[in-house]
């Protein structure tokens, strides 16, 4: 039984010896984790150099993430307030710029359909907005205006609740708190 044991460890040596590793190791070892946590929304504003978009403590929704992703990309994650942390919603935020595509969500494997605003957003937001369903309590939604970016993905909200908080909170947020970003298309000169 020992022999089989030492046989056994020497052959992993000698497998582990042979087969090459193409620089996986190396590669891994020196790359970076592009999300750096912190403790408060202020110190990711610090972060990016903007106010991420973001739901007042009033709107039911209590802060417990907060990320910024290479640099420039806020995420925070809420909890509703007194629910069960399956219910949450998870708030992206980035200035747009010319190497940086619109959809900021993270999600690529639903399919997106166009949004249809409702004719108040329509007459006071300049924005499109795509929307997609992952299974019955959980959606997406990406748009962009004033020259930034949004997401927010739900999980544990009905459709009807999704769609509430984003007409009555997070579009109308973004659109009146985000201004053209004169900084956010760079033409290189």
């Amino acid at each position: 039984m020992r022999r089989i044991a030492i046989g056994g460890a020497m052959m992993a040596l000698v497998v582990g010896l042979t087969v090459p590793s193409y620089g996986y190791a190396e590669r891994s070892a020196t790359m970076t984790n592009p999300v750096v946590e912190f403790e408060t929304y202020e110190e990711a504003k610090q972060a990016v150099g903007f106010a991420p978009l973001y739901l007042p403590r009033v709107a039911g929704w209590d802060l417990y993430y907060v990320s910024v992703i290479s640099g420039d990309l806020a995420d925070l994650s809420y909890h509703r307030t007194g629910s069960a942390e399956t219910t949450e919603l998870r708030i992206r935020t980035a200035a747009a710029s010319a190497n940086r595509k619109d959809d900021i969500s993270g999600i690529y494997s639903n399919d997106w359909v166009k949004y249809d605003l409702s004719p108040r957003m329509k007459e006071t937001a300049d924005m499109e907005a795509y929307i997609c369903k992952m299974d019955e309590k959980s959606y997406a939604v990406h748009w962009k205006t004033g020259g930034y970016l949004f997401s927010v993905l739900s999980t544990g909200l009905s459709r009807t609740e999704f769609l509430t908080l984003l007409e009555d909170a997070l579009f109308d947020l973004s659109v009146h708190y985000y201004p053209v970003n004169k900084n956010a298309i760079t033409t290189g000169t």
